[in-house]
């Protein structure tokens, strides 16, 4: 069976100008990345990467998986 996604769904973060997988995000700012606004170590907010914004190369700046890869 084919899986669907949304395109409004979160797929990783972008902080410290890199792209990050969810679980690499969620080791860094644990689970209150969701719940509130996170600051990076740059002092930049961390934004959501939704899957519409996503190309197939983007990689995780930390592990370096295929982002798309791991959704």
């Amino acid at each position: 069976m084919v899986e669907f996604h949304k395109t409004y769904e979160v797929v990783g973060w972008a902080y410290e100008a890199d792209l990050h997988c969810r679980e690499c995000a969620s080791k860094r700012f644990g689970e209150e990345l969701e719940i509130k606004e996170m600051i990076d170590r740059e002092g930049n907010p961390v934004h959501p990467l939704f899957l519409d914004e996503t190309q197939q190369d983007d990689a995780c700046g930390d592990c370096g998986r295929l982002i798309l890869d791991l959704i």
